[in-house]
């Protein structure tokens, strides 16, 4: 049969003049929102007190998104709060902070990070004060106000410090019971990436690995609150056994300051900093008027990669948040080796990693980095696992947090057989194959042994090109690397012991490590650049991010995430592709630690 070219309609006149009227009201729209919500002209008066608060998910880098380019507020990141407290550290009319602590769904490296923060404040002089105020106050909201002179909880609050414990949920019985049939490859014994599809409970080395998270999270907790509140370890472990506290009781076990509501607190605050009254500002509106850095001569490129590995060049809606495109972030180191007043890039990754092919873009693009001499180091946050490693490990510096999770040097495929479920539906499937292996990445087959043999094989090439990799930027030999790889994960502190890592601590040494490779002093200032650059509002509105959602290719099927990319989709075809299009990938398991 000839292929017939379709015919091209034109739209009438008509109809392009209404759609350009639209459009130009829509922008005169948007002109009107953002002065309506524009701030008001902020001033800090002398005697102020600097107001953060925290609770949900703290993102790593600033965000431009929609309403924040509406309104010019800055944005509720973890880089957000270090610039207000190390501007405000040298402000004389910031005379103290108060902390409000709720629930926080970061993981056990952002906790470490904002003490560091604080203890960078409190060495000023100048006291911080915290806040605990909700119903549920655990190790990790607690931990946080380790980093603070004064820590206040609410009456009838209580502290449930009754020890760590992770969850997973495991869906291979739902699975079953929708005749969905899944297949997992995985190298190797320790990749459990994909466990939660193929299992009803966990692995022995699932286990094992989560108990040793598990294990260094809660001893890193008790020596803390030992050492900053002055108490004897076994004390602490004894109360984990407990479990709950009553307010009076964590007073009377010195694990408050005071019991009281929060105008008591600010009066006392108030006291504590040397002023009559309490006046306090927020520490985005102060970000917003906070005066800028002395003179700088050099620049340090920052640049974040948060979320899930990509292989395709993808820009996130305003409001969406956890992808990294490997092409747009191996193009913004590439931006920063070109810029020749960046002396250093910082590398701030939080990741669990995902597509093997995004993660090794963002991997030459520090070799060419290096071609440049230009120093690159690494700084890991809650996750750098699988792929996030495989993108750190190029790196002249890794730095981890003691709890950072990291490491899984190993590869996973998994892929689902839908044919039952449709049935189960009434849908019926008929197809016609003009080879073999035809069907591999069928959505209504299972793979033959044969085509596991072929997808092992291409596997087996990637994890070995993964290790070569850590072996030959660590200084390893590949029995050394295939030692601590295997698809095992290891905290930081782990990390280190085992060569993976350099050094322990976060974005505050990541930056004084960069100076010294850079031949900066550590006293002269330095401007802060950030990368990828945030695409402002018409940007994102001529680029036509204002797409509908769709799956994007690369994405593992249970990692569920969306992907916001321009250009339309049939949603249930891309949904089916998704789910048959096996391929190896560099992901790490889904842990979180509470």
């Amino acid at each position: 049969m000839m292929y017939q070219p379709k015919s091209v309609h034109r739209l009438p006149w008509f109809l392009l003049g209404a759609a350009s009227a639209i459009f130009l009201l829509l922008l005169i729209f948007l002109t009107l929102v953002s002065r309506l919500f524009a701030p008001p002209e902020i001033k800090v008066e002398p005697d102020t007190v600097m107001e953060i608060g925290l609770g949900g998910v703290l993102r790593e880098k600033p965000s431009m998104g929609l309403l924040e380019q509406l309104t010019g507020t800055a944005g509720y990141s973890l880089w957000d709060i270090r610039r207000a407290l190390e501007r405000a550290k040298d402000d004389s009319r910031i005379v103290g902070v108060r902390l409000d602590v709720g629930m926080l769904e970061n993981g056990w490296a952002t906790v470490a990070e904002l003490q560091s923060y604080l203890d960078a404040f409190r060495a000023s002089g100048k006291p911080v004060y915290a806040y605990l105020g909700t119903d549920f106050i655990g190790e990790k909201e607690y931990a946080v106000t380790l980093g603070a002179d004064n820590v206040w909880l609410a009456p009838g609050s209580a502290l449930f410090i009754d020890g760590l414990r992770a969850e997973a949920m495991f869906f291979r019985g739902t699975l079953d019971k929708l005749n969905v049939v899944p297949d997992l490859l995985a190298l190797k014994e320790y990749k459990s990436a994909g466990e939660t599809f193929v299992r009803k409970e966990m692995s022995e080395y699932f286990r094992e690995s989560l108990t040793d998270l598990l294990v260094g999270a809660q001893d890193w907790f008790v020596t803390s609150v030992a050492a900053r509140r002055s108490m004897e370890v076994e004390t602490v472990r004894s109360q984990i056994s407990t479990g709950l506290m009553t307010a009076d009781q964590a007073e009377a076990g010195g694990w408050v300051d005071a019991i009281g509501y929060t105008d008591e607190m600010e009066s006392d605050l108030a006291t504590a900093a040397g002023t009559d009254e309490y006046k306090g500002i927020a520490h985005g509106r102060y970000l917003l008027q906070a005066a800028r850095p002395a003179p700088w001569r050099s620049k340090i490129a920052v640049v974040f990669g948060e979320g899930l590995i990509m292989a395709e060049e993808v820009d996130q809606l305003p409001f969406e948040e956890g992808i990294m495109s490997g092409p747009r972030i191996a193009a913004a180191i590439d931006a920063a080796v070109e810029d020749d007043q960046v002396k250093a890039i910082v590398f701030r990754i939080n990741s669990g990693g995902g597509s093997a092919i995004g993660s090794d873009y963002i991997w030459r693009a520090i070799q060419r980095a290096h071609d440049a001499d230009k120093p690159v180091v690494a700084t890991m946050s809650d996750v750098a696992g699988s792929g996030g490693y495989w993108i750190a490990v190029g790196a002249d510096k890794v730095i981890a947090h003691p709890q950072t999770i990291t490491g899984s040097i190993g590869v996973v495929m998994l892929k689902f057989n839908l044919r039952g479920l449709l049935e189960l539906l009434g849908i019926s499937v008929d197809d016609v194959t003009l080879a073999d292996n035809a069907d591999m990445s069928s959505a209504f087959e299972n793979l033959s042994e044969e085509q596991r043999a072929l997808f092992m094989s291409w596997m087996e090439g990637v994890y070995e090109e993964f290790k070569q990799k850590v072996a030959a930027t660590r200084d390893l030999s590949l029995d050394e690397v295939e030692a601590v790889a295997k698809g095992r994960v290891w905290t930081g502190a782990q990390a280190l012991e085992r060569n993976l890592v350099d050094a322990l601590g976060g974005v505050r040494e990541a930056i004084s490590e960069a100076k010294l490779l850079a031949d900066i002093p550590e006293s002269e200032e330095v401007f802060l650049d950030i990368y990828p650059k945030p695409r402002t509002l018409m940007e994102r509105l001529f680029a036509g991010e204002m797409a509908v959602a769709a799956f994007g290719r690369g994405l593992p099927p249970f990692a569920a995430t969306r992907l916001f990319v321009n250009r339309p989709v049939q949603l249930p075809d891309r949904l089916v592709r998704e789910l048959s299009s096996p391929q190896p990938l560099a992901l790490a398991p889904n842990i979180t630690i509470r």
